[in-house]
């Protein structure tokens, strides 16, 4: 079984006792056009801070085990 879930990352840093803490300690996850500063403590990794790729909408950071990755998410 896969369960996908969303949320605002403010949102989420800010749920303790919630059940996303679960899901965080995880540490897999998407961060789609992620704050650099701050997001990466939702997985404990540092994201990178520059990219020239640029951030328009479905690009982010697939963040597994620690290992950070750039990707663009389709959507149709």
């Amino acid at each position: 079984m896969h369960l996908v879930a969303a949320g605002n990352a403010d949102a989420l840093r800010a749920g303790y006792g919630h059940w996303t803490q679960t899901l965080r300690r995880s540490r897999l996850g998407v961060a789609l056009r992620p704050n650099p500063s701050v997001d990466g403590d939702l997985w404990q990794v540092t994201l990178p801070r520059r990219t020239t790729a640029g951030f328009p909408p479905g690009r982010g950071y697939l963040i597994a085990d620690g290992r950070i990755e750039l990707v663009q998410v389709a959507r149709r």
